[in-house]
């Protein structure tokens, strides 16, 4: 196989496993928002991207692992963001 395939085939299947990823993101933040869980207007593309950015920066660029603290830290950090706030919830 010639480097530039190789590179290809990379390119395929990173944009293949993303799309797997952000499918599988997609869905749980799509079902909170149709039970009134996220805040009225809220982004959803955006929320997607919040919360698997930080992930997709932590082990390539910084080269730390994602630990539970971490991955705890990040779901509040997020959830706090975009939550629906108890009253909104109700309505």
């Amino acid at each position: 196989m010639t480097p530039a395939a190789d590179k290809s085939n990379l390119t395929s299947n990173r944009a293949e496993f993303v799309r797997v990823q952000l499918e599988a993101t997609r869905t749980p933040i799509e079902k909170a928002a149709q039970r009134g869980e996220l805040r009225p207007g809220i982004a959803l593309d955006v929320a997607l991207d919040l919360a698997l950015g930080p992930i997709y920066v932590r082990t390539p660029i910084t080269g730390q692992p994602i630990a539970d603290k971490f991955t705890a830290e990040l779901v509040d950090l997020l959830l706090r963001g975009v939550a629906a706030s108890c009253d909104q919830a109700r309505t």
